[in-house]
């Protein structure tokens, strides 16, 4: 494991690094480049409650008390979520075709589905975005139906496309949409030598728990575990990074010394929060305050929930993004912040970078965020 030395300029900007930026993918813009496949590998156990598809083997971590429905035939949705919460997921593979992008599986889709009339299933095209999400190569698209807003992502694995649907009213978009972020998120590509269980008629179940395995393939960017601590938590990162235990509640990831990556930094601190009230607004409130009074020029944007309710062993959560001038240099931060349900403790992770190269080293950051699982007490 890489080891950090001594680096004046590096470690006054750590020391002040404490709110950062998370691998969730960008918000939704127009004309975003299609972005490469990062990685397909995550080396570290997901939470318990996972649901493993039957035939196709691919790995998801629904919300607790949702039903999955799994469709025996040929065509459409091959998996059905059904969340309490009032939405529905739908997932579909398919086998790659070469020849188009996940834009192009999208375009299609949208030529059948959008459009003004009783027949067509959206009526407006809110925003798209691209990232990497896990390693793979997703095209995410709003739209608005004639009483939901719905998304489409599209994520290309190694042999297959994934048709990724969610439907939720309306009215209740803006707070169901971080629990799909979520489901995404814990996606994971089935495990060589996975044997199908194929049974006739349609196989329904209400989760529970059960032991998740870990995902293994081929990366193109090799993640490695950080070492196993007693910090409530597994990451893993990239194995040309360097990675630190930077006191006893504090973890920070780098680039390679002497490169521009290594002034872009994630670091995952454990904290209680000071006073009475809900854990992730105090810590937010305490966050914000430190900034204000370590840096100069500081302004905040997209202070939003990060997770809605009590997912995984998570209470819900917030994210904001701050920018601000120090020593003379314009930075970006991107935080999450993630309380506990076992424990006091909360979870803050946050990607720091110089403004110039925030961009560039995201999906890096990405990586090592993505890879960041809760272990529960």
């Amino acid at each position: 494991m890489g080891q950090f030395k001594g680096n004046a300029k590096y470690w006054i900007f750590a020391a002040l690094a404490v709110v950062a930026v998370t691998g969730c993918a960008p918000a939704y813009q127009d004309g975003a480049p299609e972005s490469m496949v990062v990685a397909d590998r995550q080396a570290v156990e997901l939470p318990r409650g996972a649901f493993v598809h039957p035939k196709y083997g691919y790995l998801l971590v629904p919300i607790t008390g949702s039903r999955t429905l799994v469709p025996q035939g040929g065509g459409g949705a091959e998996l059905i979520i059904q969340s309490p919460r009032g939405y529905i997921v739908t997932v579909e593979g398919r086998p790659i075709a070469k020849s188009k992008s996940v834009r192009d599986i999208a375009n299609e889709l949208e030529r059948e589905f959008l459009g003004v009339g009783e027949e067509k299933r959206w009526n407006r095209k809110l925003g798209y975005r691209t990232y990497s999400m896990n390693g793979l190569s997703a095209y995410d698209v709003l739209y608005e139906g004639p009483d939901t807003q719905d998304r489409l992502v599209v994520l290309r694995g190694r042999k297959r496309d994934y048709l990724f649907m969610f439907f939720a009213p309306t009215q209740r978009y803006g707070r169901l949409a971080h629990e799909f972020d979520y489901l995404l998120d814990s996606f994971r590509l089935p495990e060589p030598g996975f044997v199908s269980k194929e049974s006739g008629g349609m196989t329904e179940s209400v989760l529970e728990s059960s032991d998740a395995p870990s995902e293994s393939s081929v990366p193109e960017v090799e993640m490695v575990p950080f070492p196993q601590t007693d910090l409530g938590y597994d990451v893993s990162y990239p194995k040309a990074w360097m990675a630190k235990q930077n006191g006893p509640f504090s973890v920070v990831f780098s680039g390679p010394e002497n490169s521009p990556a290594f002034y872009s930094t994630v670091i995952i601190q454990n904290v209680r929060p000071e006073r009475r009230g809900p854990a992730a607004d105090a810590v937010l409130a305490s966050l914000t305050r430190q900034l204000r009074d370590g840096a100069k020029e500081v302004s905040f944007s997209d202070v939003t929930a990060f997770l809605q309710g009590k997912v995984a062993g998570l209470d819900g959560g917030k994210q904001f993004t701050a920018d601000f001038m120090h020593n003379n240099e314009a930075f970006r931060q991107w935080t999450i912040i993630l309380p506990r349900l076992d424990s006091p403790v909360v979870h803050v992770l946050s990607y720091t970078s110089p403004a110039n190269q925030f961009e560039q080293y995201k999906k890096m950051a990405a990586l090592i965020i993505n890879s960041w699982r809760v272990v529960p007490n």
